[in-house]
């Protein structure tokens, strides 16, 4: 399936544009309102409420529509934007060729055949679409990168095809791909200018905090990687520019490192231990959503509104998928609640 990107009718009137975005983010499921679908009988019920249909589908049908919606409203913001600030939005939204992009690569490297990873592959315009059979076709990673549409990523996977090739962990692509793509969106920030730049960059540093903490804390623990492996594809900015975390990374409990993080503030209600790399992750996710929220309430007439709707829908997404999973285990309402990153008490 492929989606269509609208002929771009940019806005210039700062007013309507904040009417415009303060409308689309109306819509957002997401908190109180979405902890009340916890009590439903199955993920099935779960994604038709969410899409506004009693139509007969099978529940991966449903999710998947829930997941195409999710990219047709980002997209929509696209045809009120131009100049720089489309640049950004339009980078933004491309996280979804990055997600495809590691599944095609996983599939590449397992040998998994195109049939089988179709339904995990996120809708996109055509201009975001990947050659997937080519790709799963390519006899080397040279040969895959050479598939690879945007030439920052393939470029990417150029830079760490020998490591791959050394130790055979796509984990090392995948890295590759992140760092790429964060390093392009804090340029296209940085390339705004006055208000739009001060209200939209620290937004996107704040996700590439977060994005470095789990990388290291995940290469560590999880991988068990020296930093010399490593460390150059930490994405570099703020504490760990010059990897000055990298190292530490490796010797400290995990409390401490978050404490000694500068402008990093971790959201946890519950005061639960913070040990693991999913403790972490759960961490940073509800950090990352406070922070959205502060930054669209903060936002009347500048550009950090519209970046910050873009990450108040990724997380409605991901609240809606975390929920349904939890309806299919069994969860109670209660336990299904506590899974959601936008429903916390913290929110309120």
């Amino acid at each position: 399936m492929t989606l269509q990107i609208e002929k771009p009718q940019p806005v210039t009137d700062p007013a309507f544009l904040a009417a415009k975005i303060r409308a689309l983010k109306a819509r957002i499921l997401a908190g109180a309102e979405l902890a009340k679908l916890a009590f439903l009988e199955s993920p099935l019920v779960l994604y038709q409420k969410v899409l506004g249909t009693t139509g007969e589908m099978l529940p991966s049908e449903a999710q998947r529509a829930v997941i195409t919606r999710h990219v047709e409203d980002l997209l929509s913001v696209l045809k009120f934007t131009g100049g720089g600030r489309r640049a950004l939005f339009e980078w933004l939204v491309r996280r979804y060729q990055v997600e495809n992009l590691k599944v095609v690569m996983r599939a590449w490297a397992r040998k998994i055949p195109l049939e089988q990873i179709e339904k995990d592959l996120v809708p996109m315009p055509e201009e975001y679409s990947l050659p997937v059979r080519d790709m799963l076709g390519a006899q080397d990673v040279g040969a895959l990168a050479s598939f690879v549409p945007e030439e920052r990523f393939a470029g990417a996977l150029v830079m760490v095809m020998h490591r791959y090739i050394q130790h055979g962990q796509v984990f090392f692509l995948e890295a590759a791909i992140e760092k790429a793509y964060y390093i392009e969106a804090l340029g296209r920030a940085r390339a705004l200018f006055g208000t739009n730049r001060a209200a939209c960059l620290p937004m996107i540093q704040r996700e590439v905090l977060c994005y470095d903490i789990v990388f290291t804390l995940r290469c560590v623990q999880t991988y068990q990687l020296p930093a010399d492996i490593f460390s150059d594809l930490v994405v570099p900015y703020g504490p760990f520019e010059g990897k000055n975390y990298v190292g530490n990374f490796a010797k400290n409990p995990v409390e401490t490192l978050l404490d000694a993080i500068p402008h990093f503030e971790p959201i946890n209600p519950e005061g639960l231990p913070i040990r693991s790399v999913a403790d972490i992750e759960d961490t940073c996710a509800r950090y990352l959503y406070r922070t959205a929220r502060k930054q669209f309430a903060a936002s009347i007439f500048d550009f950090g509104a519209v970046v910050a709707y873009y990450y108040l829908k990724r997380f409605e997404l991901q609240d809606v998928l975390r929920l349904g999973e939890a309806i299919r285990l069994g969860l109670s309402a209660e336990e299904a609640r506590g899974r959601l990153i936008t429903a916390g008490g913290e929110n309120a």
